[in-house]
């Protein structure tokens, strides 16, 4: 469990393999997981993996001896999870470059629980796997036609007040006057919820540091493919979009309340 000293005098402790937040050892309720009850598809991975393992045991089943049954049946469960391991493990790898990169850009390291700014002495070095180099080169070259002013990387957030949440934002920057909040994506395509993301950190940010109001949010949907291209969205972070984000919120902390009370209900008439 790590540390993370933020402003206002407020300690989070963060469990990075877990990627979970917790305030005086409440868990928090996480900007992924609030953003995701605008999402649509979150469900069908699970479910088609549970009904191709139901499938696979009634047809399989009159074939196959007891004993090898279930292992197959499991295999052919998991698929579904083993093949988005593999995307993972590549967005994982280019997301980690990219974080030093623009680390390296701000000129110091502002890694979390870090006792002091490290001074990195040179650019990370050019990732070895084609894919990953792939991945990050379009994002190096936006830089340099853009010239964004990095103000940090991998910040951890946290939105003060009866409904609070944390989370991790990959980028903050200004591009000009304007302040901006970035996100790199390994999707196939980009989704709604990641807009809602954005806007969930751009709250956490103007209700941490009042004096700084976001204009802009960015999605860098990086590619993974040979021939792809990176897809850059933008989209402004409007009043609406705000009110939509803690409306959002809320409707988060009062489901996971409902949902206790509908087990601790369910339990006393057990």
């Amino acid at each position: 469990m790590q540390t993370i000293n933020l402003a206002n005098n407020i300690s989070l402790e963060f469990d990075r393999s877990r990627h979970k937040y917790y305030l005086d050892g409440r868990q928090l309720h996480g900007v992924t997981g609030i953003a995701e009850l605008t999402g649509e598809n979150g469900w069908r991975i699970p479910w088609a993996a549970k009904m191709c393992s139901e499938v696979a045991d009634e047809l399989i089943a009159p074939l196959i001896d007891e004993v090898e049954l279930p292992k197959i049946v499991r295999q052919v469960k998991g698929a579904p999870f083993r093949k988005s391991s593999d995307a993972i493990d590549i967005g994982n790898a280019a997301h980690s470059w990219l974080e030093q990169y623009t680390l390296f850009l701000i000129g110091e390291s502002k890694a979390p629980g870090a006792e002091k700014p490290i001074r990195l002495a040179s650019k990370p070095t050019t990732p070895k796997n084609k894919i990953v180099k792939e991945a990050v080169r379009p994002f190096v070259q936006w830089v340099k036609d853009n010239e964004p002013e990095f103000l940090a990387a991998e910040q951890v957030i946290y939105y003060e007040g009866k409904y609070d949440f944390a989370g991790t934002m990959d980028l903050r920057f200004k591009l000009g006057d304007d302040l901006c909040i970035g996100d790199f994506k390994t999707a196939k395509m980009l989704k709604r919820e990641y807009i809602f993301q954005l806007g969930l950190y751009a709250c956490a940010i103007e209700k941490t540091f009042p004096d700084q109001k976001v204009k802009r949010l960015f999605l860098f949907r990086l590619p993974k493919i040979e021939g792809d291209e990176m897809e850059v969205r933008e989209f402004p972070f409007t009043k609406t979009l705000k009110e939509c984000c803690l409306g959002l919120n809320k409707v988060k902390h009062i489901a996971v309340d409902i949902d206790q009370w509908l087990k601790k209900s369910s339990n006393k008439k057990d």
